[in-house]
């Protein structure tokens, strides 16, 4: 951690005591940052010149551009320029096309990379940076584990610049810069600050040994990321076998910084996308009370034909489909996450398949077991590159009352609210609040009735704290003290719940029962503050 600090303060140092390039750069993306094609194509030669050879913005080392000899390469560096400012297209795509036109109207030897790189950067206001040249700008990749930029291909350029503006972003917000003058030179000094490569990028840590158990399941109250977890768990868990390593660190750190396109590219590697379907690596399914053995490993469906004959036709279930794709690549692991793996009828769904998931009965084990399927004759066993992991509500039903085949047959990692992951909202202690209840569930309840912290995650406002309140948690809570309101209201006070005692005749002399019903929630500071009494602060 203290070299981390140290290598982020050596970095603002160099920022700040630099004045000479922070004026010039300043100077430089003012005069010509919002330039466009109209404006490129009208410029005067001498500022067109300043443009390509602005040094103090980044040196490109012996590729200066040289000063045009006549009429026509002044028009082909203005139409280079122009190609540049037209930022209706792509990045790499604006590159290459300048790169290109230079070539053909200066010649190969007097058009490199770095100069095209470097009034491309200057014309984009700063936000990529100053790295101009493939060896600083690869090496600055490398360093933050993205994939290398090829000066050939239109879109990896355009990745590239976008993952440099990413690092860029994400060290300004760390260093407390907001001025594009001091953020444009982050990526040179964090280039400088790079001594030597990586090493090797380890396989990231998985709870999934699938040298011990196959077969998993995250067990837990509703609300603590059984689901999420499993989702993103096995995405980086196939990143690291089937694609690299790397990809797999590259998922953590999208995942840890909410950087949802990178996300949706690197799922796309293991779940594929459009004609790749069948051959993605994940299947996802949600176990429901009708949810039946034809769906899930195969069964007849009807198929018409044009004349409108009806037939009965043999169709795969999600199973059996990926248990062949599994078999046909033994070189790579295949994985199902199973949601709500308790709501379905486990010996209806799985039937005669449920022995084979087993890691000593799958294909190629000594103790191997193959089936003839019902419907369609076909021999089927279970591969041993295949992960399954499941999830489970122990709200809907507790583990002790989980099927037994599916119990001895499955290893159960069970995940519980964290309330350390909360902050505060409006002065709310959420962490604290989640605790007071939950201590309040485990004792009128059981721990499985919990609530877990999602449900107060993504809060950024007292409205959003009012809305999740009012139509998330009291209505699950309210479901767990279904018919017992006086237990509602030791759990949640007399803010929030009013016990009423209503004649069970006409008179009021009548014997009485006590009604519980929902007050209506203060507004403003008095919803905070009745919170807060609520987390005991």
């Amino acid at each position: 951690m203290n070299e981390q600090k140290d290598f982020a303060a050596d970095i603002l140092k160099k920022i700040t005591e630099h004045h000479e390039w922070r004026e010039n750069i300043g100077l430089i993306l003012r005069k010509f940052s919002k330039l466009t094609p109209d404006d490129a194509r009208k410029i005067e030669e001498d500022d067109l010149y300043k443009l390509w050879t602005a040094n103090r913005f980044a040196e490109t080392g012996t590729h200066n551009q040289p000063r045009p000899k006549n009429a026509s390469q002044w028009k082909c560096l203005r139409e280079m320029t122009a190609l540049l400012a037209d930022r209706r297209r792509p990045t790499g795509e604006r590159f290459r096309a300048a790169y290109e036109e230079g070539r053909t109207g200066f010649g190969k030897q007097y058009i490199q990379p770095p100069n095209v790189l470097r009034t491309l950067l200057i014309l984009e206001g700063g936000r990529y940076g100053t790295l101009v040249t493939k060896l600083y700008a690869n090496k600055l990749l490398k360093w933050a584990l993205k994939p290398e930029m090829d000066f050939a291909n239109p879109q990896s350029i355009t990745d590239g610049l976008n993952a440099v503006g990413d690092i860029i972003t994400s060290w300004a917000s760390k260093l407390g810069l907001d001025d594009i003058k001091d953020t444009a030179r982050i990526s040179w000094y964090l280039c400088e600050a790079i001594e030597t490569p990586l090493p090797e990028t380890p396989m990231p840590v998985s709870r999934f040994d699938m040298e011990r158990s196959p077969n998993w399941i995250y067990y837990g109250p509703p609300g603590t990321g059984k689901t999420w977890s499993a989702l993103h768990e096995v995405r980086q868990l196939l990143l690291a076998k089937n694609v690299q390593p790397a990809e797999a660190a590259r998922y953590a750190e999208a995942l840890a910084q909410d950087g949802k396109d990178e996300l949706k590219r690197l799922a796309t590697l293991v779940e594929g996308t459009g004609e790749q379907k069948e051959t993605r690596y994940l299947e996802f399914v949600t176990f429901h009370q009708s949810y039946s053995y034809e769906d899930f490993i195969e069964g007849l469906r009807p198929v018409s034909d044009a004349d409108g004959n009806v037939r009965y036709e043999v169709k795969d279930g999600v199973f059996k489909r990926l248990c062949r794709r599994a078999d046909q690549d033994r070189a790579h692991t295949y994985a199902l996450v199973i949601d709500e793996i308790n709501r379905g009828n486990i010996s209806k769904v799985f039937g005669e398949l449920i022995t084979l998931i087993e890691p000593d009965k799958r294909l190629g084990t000594a103790n191997e077991i193959k089936v003839v399927l019902p419907y369609s004759g076909d021999e089927f066993s279970v591969p041993p590159n295949l992960l399954i992991v499941g999830t489970m509500n122990t709200a809907d039903r507790s583990i002790a009352l989980l099927d037994v085949a599916l119990r001895r047959r499955f290893t159960f990692v069970e995940l519980m609210p964290q309330p350390e992951l909360l902050g505060e909202v409006a002065g709310v202690p959420l962490g604290k609040l989640l605790m007071a209840l939950n201590q309040k569930l485990e004792a009128h309840f059981d721990r499985d009735h919990q609530i877990g912290h999602s449900y107060f995650m993504g809060l950024a406002s007292l409205e959003d704290l009012r809305f999740a309140w009012e139509h998330k948690i009291v209505p699950l809570l309210q479901e767990y003290f279904y018919s017992d309101g006086e237990k509602l209201l030791v759990l949640l006070g007399k803010e929030f719940i009013e016990g009423i005692d209503v004649p069970l005749g006409n008179s009021s002399n009548d014997e009485k029962r006590t009604v519980y019903r929902l007050r209506k929630l203060p507004v403003g500071n008095d919803f905070a503050d009745a919170l807060k009494r609520l987390a005991g602060s």
